[in-house]
């Protein structure tokens, strides 16, 4: 195997250049095995590909693999076409499953692909003696109702060392607020989402943050009662279990 050279590269190559009988499947082989079978298997799932591979192999013109391969897809191309196939000049059409069955529109069949979301998230641990800063997540959101840190959320990865400077930062903490460490990168795998998180302990006056409607001070044994998203509940036990901090109740689970 070559890097960079896939199946239908490499059985393209194989017929073409060297008249091996190797099925060729692009999205014009699909399009034309999916209707002629009417099979409603998506195409790009899993499954889908080795079906279609499968009856791709069986239909090969096993004297003519190369010839074969060069028609199946200017048939596609060229008539049985994504939208509007000329099914009334089509030569097949009688054989054709899609066509006896008015079904030309409906195949082939593709999933949806979700488009995956990044999200950058920046939290800030801010600890007033045994009182801890938290958030009320929004209901339109991810983690509805549950309860996290304070955050500034950037469409891009922002170094820790610049975070200070964003103006988001100096309109919650102030100008005087000062950054103590910084927890490396966490991701967090959502279905349709990725989660990049940083978790900044800053030591700040807390009479001067702009306090947001959704924020309050907790004490750390009353997380046990709280509903927190997993990426904040195993970061606040790694954080106090390295600080010695003893609660049970909590970090038990």
């Amino acid at each position: 195997k070559l890097k960079g050279i896939g199946e239908y590269t490499a059985a393209a190559i194989s017929s073409f250049a060297a008249n091996e009988a190797k099925a060729v499947v692009d999205g014009n082989v699909y399009r034309v095995l999916s209707r002629w079978f009417g099979v409603d298997e998506p195409i790009n799932s899993p499954a889908g590909k080795k079906l279609f591979q499968t009856l791709a192999d069986e239909v090969l013109d096993q004297k003519n693999p190369g010839q074969h391969n060069q028609a199946m897809m200017e048939f596609g191309a060229l008539l049985c076409k994504p939208k509007n196939p000329d099914c009334q000049i089509c030569p097949v059409r009688e054989g054709c499953n899609a066509y006896q069955t008015n079904r030309i529109n409906l195949l082939p069949v593709k999933l949806k692909t979700v488009k995956i979301r990044e999200r950058y998230f920046n939290y800030f641990l801010i600890i007033d003696e045994n009182q801890l800063l938290l958030n009320k997540r929004s209901i339109n959101d991810i983690w509805a109702n549950m309860y996290d840190l304070p955050l500034i959320e950037n469409s891009t990865y922002i170094p820790v060392e610049e975070v200070s400077e964003l103006p988001e930062f100096k309109n919650l903490f102030g100008n005087q607020a000062v950054i103590i460490s910084a927890s490396p990168i966490r991701k967090h795998i959502l279905t349709h989402q990725r989660i990049f998180a940083h978790f900044i302990h800053i030591q700040v006056d807390t009479a001067k943050i702009n306090m947001q409607p959704f924020w309050f001070f907790t004490s750390v044994d009353a997380l046990e009662k709280l509903a927190l998203p997993k990426i904040i509940h195993q970061f606040l036990h790694d954080f106090y279990h390295l600080q010695n901090v003893q609660s049970q109740l909590f970090f038990s689970k």
